[in-house]
């Protein structure tokens, strides 16, 4: 099981163009990109970002609804871009492995067609995806998404969060993260 966002793609630059057009659309001052991940990365609640964006932490459900819709259009997904081993590492690993994307993405038809843009939809056996609306049900969305393939008996998950990692203690599965994501 693999996650795509952090684990297999740049998304860094989608994040920052997303924040900053939100950040303008509120009228508020960005903060600089390196500040802007050395936050994300240390998991900064967006009530804190948006205090630091000078942007009203009371305007943070309507910041990230609109912030939610702009992160998966086609127009800033463009942004995204291959790890440098990424696809070597899919190549390798689809001969001997039937690799299982798991996406908490919400709009799926954007996500098979970032997909099908990256050419890398075809290492995929299946590719399952869903949303959670809060937080606290990222684990077990994901929990739930893997569960709905049945028997995962040896199979491994690798992610850049600490959901991928919690997903796979609590369904027993190994996992592997990786640094080049969300969090340090």
């Amino acid at each position: 099981f693999i996650d795509l966002d952090g684990t297999l793609t740049e998304l860094q630059k989608r994040h920052y163009e997303v924040y900053s057009r939100c950040a303008r659309q509120f009228k508020g001052q960005l903060i600089g990109v390196d500040e802007y991940w050395h936050d994300k990365r240390a998991n900064v609640s967006w009530h804190d970002l948006l205090t630091k964006s000078n942007i009203d932490p009371e305007q943070e459900s309507v910041f990230l609804s609109e912030f939610a819709k702009l992160m998966e259009s086609p127009e800033m997904l463009r942004f995204d871009s291959l790890l440098p081993s990424a696809r070597d590492t899919l190549e390798s690993l689809s001969k001997t492995n039937e690799l299982v994307l798991v996406s908490l993405r919400r709009n799926r038809e954007n996500l098979i067609r970032q997909l099908d843009e990256l050419d890398i939809a075809r290492y995929f056996l299946t590719i399952v995806s869903g949303h959670s609306e809060t937080k606290e049900d990222v684990l077990k969305k994901k929990a739930d998404l893997i569960s709905s393939l049945g028997d995962y008996v040896g199979a491994i998950i690798i992610g850049d969060t600490e959901a991928d990692i919690s997903v796979g203690k609590h369904l027993g599965i190994k996992t592997v993260a990786v640094l080049s994501g969300m969090r340090d």
